[in-house]
């Protein structure tokens, strides 16, 4: 993925931000000569003036590091947006390698890890549920025998609500934890995006290209609004959303919705890939969540095999509604008989927003209450389904950038539930997203999409030889945090109730909302035991 250039002595240079290296080529001809080890995502290269030493920014540098518990300095920043800082590679021509030294170390770094494995069983369904914006520690730090920090488990079984100091020992996520016991997770996966916009390009097995890394990050830092003076044209536009690429912002080989498509094994889409150019989540915009302002491109495999009655991110409409639109249109598939290869299934409302009491949200918690219900009544329903023995279901976070954790602020939630998975194990493997791409590509006897799946991480250890086909049964949720009879679509009285709803996905909000609740975020010292 060339991201930047620069020429020199008959030689071009090339940042090549996909696999973390400099590729040098002859000018004239084009012809390979060399890779060079660089950092992580090189995007921009510059010589000195006498041409002897190369430099060359890396995008990410060294990632983020811990975002809390005892190793996060408390004084530092704990959101992603302002922990990520670059690395400078300082290059003396001279001293370098032999060319061919050079591309194997690259070769070496990209695939370490490729190893050989037991075979995967084969399936016929993989479903993908992407929820939104959790670290793993703050939902599952408290599960033992993993890798976590109970102090952070905000949102696990003995969590608290930030807005009532007497609102503690909250059980707000019992059936992720069930799931956990009863299926596998990992504790050492991390996402590749820092927010929402290059996240859901990640989950869909795209590696966001340099123009939209370019428009995300001018929009999260600011520089689009008028915090820098006036404001820019759009509030979107030459942007691309979350969800789904303009035209020139797709790469070369698409995304996991054409490689599915074009297997002709079929896929099925409820809530992702809608956010497209122009698109606004309003009230009254159910039941798709959204309206558009724009006429703007679809992917056409998400175009054609969307379920356009399931709503999309929209904070104000319930993830129980969302369950209920899935379980209405899939009955309907099973009993045709049409249920493909990949099923998506977006539930967004653990990203939380602010409190709407009126409407059975007397918390941000209670937002990641109503998702966890919603996840448990859909893991229940497929496995009780006759396709259960033939399916696996992936369920992650798109991004991580609301929560804090004791090992790295991308570390978030993949957990797999299937027959064909050993009840209760963890992963300790380092996988990420391309890990879960690869997964579904070995499950359903595909080829890898591109580079990011053929040489990502295995999950490993975590896929038995033979069936466990107990059903999951949903465990209700908590009272005090959530009542899903009291959920109710958002309806704003006042303006600024319906701003605080459009405003659902800012990063400033979250930025200042991590801020203002640092102190929340840790177990309070009256419930530490």
């Amino acid at each position: 993925m060339p991201s930047g250039l620069t020429v020199r002595n008959g030689r071009l240079y090339v940042a090549e931000s996909g696999i973390n290296a400099v590729g040098v080529l002859d000018a004239a001809t084009l012809r390979v000569i060399e890779h060079i080890p660089v950092g992580w995502n090189p995007s921009a290269l510059a010589f000195s003036p006498d041409g002897k030493v190369l430099y060359v920014i890396n995008t990410k540098g060294k990632g983020t590091g811990p975002n809390g518990g005892k190793q996060h300095d408390p004084r530092s920043p704990n959101y992603i947006g302002e922990l990520e800082m670059g690395s400078l590679s300082v290059i003396a021509l001279a001293r370098l390698p032999n060319p061919d030294a050079l591309t194997q170390s690259v070769i070496a770094s990209n695939s370490a890890d490729i190893a050989d494995h037991s075979p995967l069983p084969s399936l016929k369904h993989c479903f993908l549920i992407i929820r939104e914006n959790r670290t793993y520690d703050e939902v599952l730090g408290d599960i033992s025998g993993a890798n976590g920090d109970p102090t952070l488990a905000r949102y696990g079984l003995d969590g608290w609500a930030e807005e009532q100091s007497s609102a503690t020992h909250l059980r707000v996520t019992p059936n992720l934890h069930s799931m956990a016991s009863q299926f596998a997770m990992s504790d050492n996966f991390y996402v590749d995006g820092d927010v929402s916009n290059d996240g859901h390009r990640w989950i869909i097995g795209m590696n966001p290209t340099p123009f939209f890394n370019t428009a995300w990050s001018s929009r999260y830092g600011g520089r689009r609004t008028s915090d820098f003076g006036a404001a820019q044209p759009g509030r979107r536009a030459v942007f691309g959303d979350a969800d789904s690429p303009m035209p020139e912002d797709e790469p070369e080989f698409g995304s996991l919705w054409e490689h599915v498509a074009a297997s002709g094994k079929g896929l099925l889409n409820y809530g992702e890939g809608l956010e497209i150019e122009g698109d606004d989540e309003i009230e009254g915009a159910e039941p798709e969540g959204q309206r558009l302002f724009l006429n703007a491109p679809m992917l056409e495999p998400v175009f054609e095999n969307t379920d356009r009655k399931f709503p999309t991110f929209n904070l104000g409409i319930p993830d129980q509604v969302r369950v209920e639109e899935f379980e209405r249109d899939f009955k309907n598939r099973l009993a045709d008989n049409t249920v493909p290869a990949l099923i998506v299934i977006r539930l967004p409302n653990d990203h939380t927003t602010k409190p709407r009491p009126a409407d059975g949200y007397p918390y941000r918690a209670s937002y990641v209450a109503d998702n966890d219900l919603a996840l448990g009544r859909i893991v229940e329903f497929l496995s009780k389904s006759a396709i259960w023995k033939d399916s696996a279901v992936f369920v992650t976070e798109d991004d991580a950038q609301s929560g804090v954790d004791h090992v790295d602020a991308h570390r978030s939630i993949l957990l797999v539930a299937s027959p064909w998975v050993k009840p209760g194990v963890v992963s300790h493997s380092h996988s990420d997203m391309g890990s879960i791409t690869r997964t579904i590509d070995e499950l359903l006897g595909l080829g890898a999409l591109n580079l990011e799946d053929a040489l990502a991480g295995e999950i490993t250890g975590i896929f038995s030889a033979t069936p466990h086909l107990e059903p999951f049964n949903a465990l209700p949720s908590d009272p005090r945090v959530f009542d899903p009879a009291k959920a109710r679509i958002a309806r704003p009285k006042t303006k600024k109730e319906a701003d605080a709803l459009h405003n659902m996905d800012d990063s400033n909000e979250i930025r200042k909302g991590m801020e203002k609740s640092a102190g929340s975020l840790i177990m309070p010292k009256t419930t530490q035991h």
